[in-house]
């Protein structure tokens, strides 16, 4: 009797399991957002040990291009206050993802035409399609897996060209739920900037299309957002992001459709 509870046990249990991948993955959000539950006292970990972790960083495979360099600058971020001039403007940014890899390079210290994210951010002639502010999210990734992802819904900088440049610094020095970005890997990854183009509440998840549209929920003082693309479907999408902000899956939340434009 007792052999036959069990054998009914682990059939259950095997048909129980065919969704593992989703399963997988459900998990890999729920512990980042149990991580999110102790976020303050992460990042403020996180900031302290900073120029340790830039030192010891430099070891480990070679990027594809140039040699790695050994060392990580030290450059940080200033206020996101609007940039004062401090040179002409030399180049044309076409790229948002290009202005993401200089970034890159000024961080880890690969670039030797700049001094700072200051002189970085100003040394391009801002397009018009650039120049109204924006929010905007950087999200760095390799072999389609994030490895840093930073930024806000709200506008927070001048135009598209500064917020990119120091959104990328702030996915590099303040992102807390994912391992530290190397400074031997930074040349194999992979940019997107995802610029927020409106944001209008929902009733229901019926008409989203997760490859499409962004998804924030929010209740009782939480909040979370999913990107574009980072759902596979759309009540994928709303688990993930009521996992992501530490809602029940049976709470009642508000709906908002975020309409943005996507950068790779």
């Amino acid at each position: 009797m007792q052999h036959r509870h069990l054998t009914s046990l682990m059939v259950h249990l095997d048909n129980s399991c065919k969704g593992k991948h989703v399963l997988q993955e459900l998990l890999e959000i729920e512990l980042r957002s149990l991580i999110q539950i102790c976020a303050n006292f992460l990042l403020l970990v996180a900031l302290g040990c900073q120029s340790a972790a830039a030192a010891a960083s430099g070891t480990g495979e070679t990027p594809l291009s140039t040699a790695a360099s050994g060392t990580a600058a030290s450059n940080t971020t200033a206020s996101t206050t609007a940039v004062s001039a401090t040179a002409p403007a030399t180049q044309t940014a076409d790229s948002l993802p290009e202005i993401v890899r200089q970034t890159l390079a000024l961080h880890f210290g690969e670039s030797t035409q700049f001094k700072n994210f200051d002189e970085l951010a100003q040394s391009f002639v801002v397009p018009d399609k650039f120049k109204k502010p924006a929010g905007l999210f950087v999200t760095l990734s390799r072999k389609g897996r994030t490895r840093a992802c930073w930024g806000s819904i709200h506008p927070q900088y001048p135009n598209l060209v500064v917020g990119t440049v120091y959104t990328t610094e702030s996915a590099l020095s303040k992102e807390y739920r994912y391992k530290k970005i190397r400074a031997n890997e930074w040349q194999l990854l992979k940019p997107q900037v995802t610029v927020v183009r409106g944001i209008e509440p929902i009733s229901s998840m019926a008409n989203q299309n997760p490859l499409v549209f962004g998804l924030m929920v929010q209740a009782g003082g939480k909040s979370a957002i999913i990107l574009p693309g980072e759902a596979i479907d759309a009540h994928y999408q709303l688990v993930m992001c009521k996992l992501k902000a530490g809602i029940p899956s049976t709470q009642q939340c508000q709906l908002y459709r975020i309409k943005a434009d996507v950068f790779k």
